[in-house]
């Protein structure tokens, strides 16, 4: 085994992300209101849709059906 004091290169890059005491004002309030639309957003189309039945589909076609009439050929 090495000695202590020759330490290994780590094969693994280091994980870089941003301190979050560093974060500014303005970066947390544009998330913070992101974040709270899209809730917003999320809980008013569920609730659209719940309203008015979920899933709505078209009725089926109940028109006539196409016939070859006997005079043609």
């Amino acid at each position: 085994m090495p000695p202590e004091s020759e330490a290994a290169p780590n094969p693994v890059g280091h994980f870089a992300y941003e301190d979050p005491a560093r974060l500014s004002t303005l970066s947390r309030l544009v998330g913070t209101v992101s974040t709270t639309v899209l809730i917003l957003l999320l809980i008013t189309t569920l609730a659209l849709r719940l309203t008015v039945g979920w899933p709505r589909f078209p009725t089926r076609y109940q028109g006539r059906r196409r016939t070859r009439s006997p005079n043609t050929p």
